[in-house]
């Protein structure tokens, strides 16, 4: 299908999805066709992750253009370059997250961005076991159906922000919880990451469903 989703923020984000309903040759000739190289992506093995990487190449042309890279520091964080400028010049911060069905990116100024995807199909019961709180525990509906997109979106909602933060070692049960809510098809969650100094940083979140997937995003 292609562009799915797109929109630009008055805070600066934009996000972009991509559904991934193209074969490999068909993904390799729109790279193609934007000036890249589609051997760039043969190094990754699996098929799945090459899929996934030349869409999120596309998208990065559709926000920027083909002259715009995606490089990762030292801890695996990706952000973009405008590679024509003699030294690169380095642009807004990037996050990127995917599923087998979609792609998605945000950009946002700065040098944070975290976003997350997560299919409702999967099982989250094992979310509740290694990534929620006890505050967070209490407040889980008896109903199977709600349930089930609660713990989506607090998993989508911790993957978002421990992809702001870019800390290691987190611990995702005791240093970030989310507040309370109940789950719409779309609206904002409360979050918050404490950092091992000790500070607690309260993170405002947006989420989206995108028919049988949650799309959770840190506003900044």
């Amino acid at each position: 299908m292609g562009l799915y989703y797109r929109e630009r923020f008055s805070n600066g984000q934009e996000i972009a999805v991509w559904e991934i309903t193209e074969q490999e040759s068909e993904l390799a000739a729109l790279c193609l066709a934007a000036g890249h190289n589609p051997g760039e992506f043969s190094h990754t093995v699996n098929r799945q992750r090459r899929l996934e990487r030349m869409a999120v190449r596309v998208l990065v042309d559709i926000l920027f253009d083909r002259h715009t890279i995606i490089q990762y520091r030292d801890n695996g964080k990706p952000f973009l370059v405008h590679g024509k400028e003699l030294p690169e010049k380095e642009l807004k911060a990037l996050s990127i997250a995917h599923t087998r069905r979609f792609a998605c990116i945000v950009t946002a100024p700065g040098d944070k961005a975290g976003i997350d995807l997560e299919c409702l199909s999967r099982n989250f019961e094992a979310v509740a076991k290694k990534a929620l709180g006890k505050e967070e525990k209490v407040f889980l509906s008896d109903n199977l159906q709600q349930r089930t997109l609660q713990l989506a979106l607090i998993w989508c909602a911790k993957e978002a922000m421990f992809k702001y933060m870019s800390q290691e070692e987190v611990d995702f049960s005791k240093q970030m919880t989310v507040a309370p809510f109940f789950p719409e098809t779309e609206g904002v969650l409360s979050g918050t990451f404490q950092q091992q100094n000790g500070i607690t940083l309260l993170l405002p979140l947006c989420y989206k469903k995108l028919d049988d997937h949650f799309m959770v995003w840190v506003t900044g």
